[in-house]
């Protein structure tokens, strides 16, 4: 004979496992397709000095700050 009255988890109990179980499901497979692409070397890179010549042909820096920045990206 039980002491209590158990009703189980109910359905807020239930829910919260589901969203939960869904949401480890897909956590592991971004996790599985970002790790694979890293050990095979498909991580996108941008070089510094791209950016600062993409930065110039769109007009955001001149060409005195353009040449001034790549000096100190060159430098380090």
């Amino acid at each position: 004979m039980h002491w209590y009255q158990s009703y189980g988890m109910g359905w807020m109990g239930y829910g919260l496992m589901g969203i939960v179980m869904i949401m480890l499901f897909f956590g592991s497979v971004a996790g599985l397709i970002v790790l694979s692409r890293r050990i095979r070397g498909e991580v996108p890179t941008v070089s510094v000095e791209a950016v600062l010549a993409e930065r110039l042909a769109k007009g955001e820096i001149g060409e005195d700050e353009y040449a001034r920045l790549r000096r100190l990206v060159r430098e380090r």
